[in-house]
């Protein structure tokens, strides 16, 4: 078994000319646990829950961030940085850089924070963890079917820090947000943070709107009828 650095163990936005970027700086982990995830072949251990990322010299639709901010991890592959870096902004369908999620899964993880509904960045560590989790087996493991979706099988896999199975409360809360999927929701709010060099985060940031360019690329891959209601309103 390996040990990687990632927060996750301590460790563009397409038909624009000039994208919205935003620095973002690691700061701290908030609630969440410490586990061990198999990725694949390799096995290595990391923290799964909210990160905490200080945010400036945003411009465009990251003009209003500042200060620090929870998010959460979209990507395994690589770490954090507490020396800051510049990212983009970005609808999250074009998560995780290099393998974009797409429009199942970033519905799927709409209708997650549709139904945390700010649990996952309150006070309660199994839920900060199971969210995290969920998060990271939608986006390597979920196919559309809600049988795709299990923390201990598939292409990732969870285990507590020591190598055991993970806790009921974790398990519990994480098979709730899977049994959202499927609703439908129309989550606004969230947002892609994109660097090539360091982890992409994803923020549920509530008075922020989204990127022009993403709003049009999500409104492309929800089709039609999206558009129409949201027009409607």
């Amino acid at each position: 078994m390996r040990t990687i650095t990632c927060v996750a163990a301590l460790a563009l936005a397409a038909g624009t000319a000039a994208a919205d970027t935003v620095r973002l700086e690691f700061d701290s982990v908030g609630q969440g646990r410490n586990v061990r995830v198999s990725l694949g072949s390799s096995t290595f251990n990391c923290f799964a829950g909210q990160l905490v990322h200080t945010f400036s010299n945003g411009n465009g639709a990251a003009a209003g961030l500042s200060g620090n901010i929870k998010t959460s991890c979209s990507d395994l592959t690589q770490g954090v940085t507490s020396a800051g870096s510049t990212y983009t902004v970005t609808g999250i369908q074009n998560l995780p850089g290099g393998s974009p999620m797409g429009a199942a899964k970033t519905q799927a993880i709409y209708d997650m924070y549709a139904y945390a509904g700010g649990q996952e960045n309150g006070a309660d560590s199994d839920m900060a963890a199971a969210f995290q989790l969920a998060i990271w087996e939608v986006i390597y493991d979920y196919s559309g079917n809600a049988s795709s979706l299990s923390l201990s099988s598939g292409d990732l896999k969870a285990k507590s820090a020591l190598g055991l199975s993970l806790s009921s409360s974790i398990l519990n809360k994480a098979s709730l947000l899977f049994a959202a999927i499927g609703s439908n929701a129309a989550q606004l709010g969230l947002m892609g943070f994109q660097n090539g060099s360091f982890q992409d985060q994803i923020a549920h940031v509530q008075l922020v709107p989204v990127p022009m360019a993403a709003m049009a690329g999500l409104v492309g891959l929800m089709g039609a009828a999206y558009v129409r209601r949201r027009v409607s309103r």
